[in-house]
């Protein structure tokens, strides 16, 4: 099979040997891609305090860990842990449980321990953005992780950055601190599963912003 046929056979959403898409998986019980509920405030806006909480506690820039800084809740599924974080050849790294998995179970774990609701004054867009993830696409191919360790082995971004998924999105607030480290991987990421809310819908994400103040 030639890497064209490959490409196109993914997109159909067919499995490839060494490639993992997710034909069926848990999408089905996942929101609509259009439907945003009062969830996807309110999970954004707790993320981001629970993020700006993590920022602030950092004491030395230059020391910062990619890979477990914004890793801080590491749920059981299925009786093991969601993250194992193990030594490789390009550095220090994060592995998530293989897909399929459920985002939402995961996802409503970490919820859990995001319990403030009260914003910070001021400008929330300057803070960070809005990351839109395509939840059914992966390589396993190493080449975003090796981009510093911020996205794990199946691209996927830091959990602690999760706050809404729909069949086909994981949304997700990176930090502005970390806004580099996504576009590195942008910047390898075969597929362009990565996507910035404010470029891909601006109008969309105007409005967010404006609900949240």
């Amino acid at each position: 099979m030639s890497f064209g046929e490959k490409i196109t056979n993914l997109f159909n959403k067919k499995a490839i040997p060494g490639h993992h898409s997710i034909p069926e998986g848990f999408s089905h019980l996942y929101n609509e891609d259009s439907n945003f509920t009062e969830e996807f405030y309110f999970n954004l806006a707790k993320t981001i305090i629970f993020t700006e909480n993590i920022i602030g506690k950092i004491e030395d820039a230059a020391k910062i860990n990619f890979t477990t800084i914004l890793r801080l809740v590491n749920p059981i599924y299925k009786g093991k842990p969601f993250y194992t974080f193990v030594d490789t050849s390009y550095g220090y790294v994060a592995n998530s449980v293989r897909h399929p998995f459920n985002y939402d179970t995961i996802l409503k774990e970490a919820l859990e321990v995001r319990t403030e609701t009260i914003l910070p004054k001021g400008d929330i867009r300057s803070l960070g953005k809005i990351l839109e993830f395509d939840n059914d696409l992966t390589t396993y191919d190493g080449a975003a992780c090796a981009e510093g360790g911020f996205v794990d082995e199946g691209d996927i971004p830091p959990l602690d950055t999760w706050f809404y998924v729909t069949k086909t999105k994981l949304y997700c607030w990176i930090p502005s601190m970390f806004v580099g480290k996504i576009e590195d991987a942008m910047a390898v990421e075969i597929f362009e599963s990565y996507h910035w809310l404010e470029e891909s819908d601006p109008f969309f994400n105007l409005e967010i912003f404006k609900r949240l103040t």
